[in-house]
């Protein structure tokens, strides 16, 4: 599998290496949202850090366009 990242994937400050053992230890969700795939997972990185990251596939090619600490998202009812 080739992952690349996007620009917007490093927000956060999150190491590439910390995203790349999430995806690697952890089952992803997949929606299909307007025409593309979208892996979703939520995982626990090297350091005990519960991360968030999001991926477009295209042929076998893996953009992560998004990774983030869980903790940072709103809860639903603030």
């Amino acid at each position: 599998m080739e992952i690349h990242f996007a620009k917007s994937a490093r927000k956060h400050k999150i190491g590439k290496h910390r995203a790349r053992y999430v995806i690697s230890n952890t089952e992803p969700r997949v929606e299909i949202t307007e025409g593309r795939e979208e892996w979703h997972w939520v995982g626990v990185d090297n350091n005990n850090l519960v991360l968030e990251i999001i991926a477009i596939r295209e042929f076998s090619v893996f953009t992560v366009i998004h990774v983030m600490p869980k903790w940072f998202r709103r809860k639903e009812n603030d």
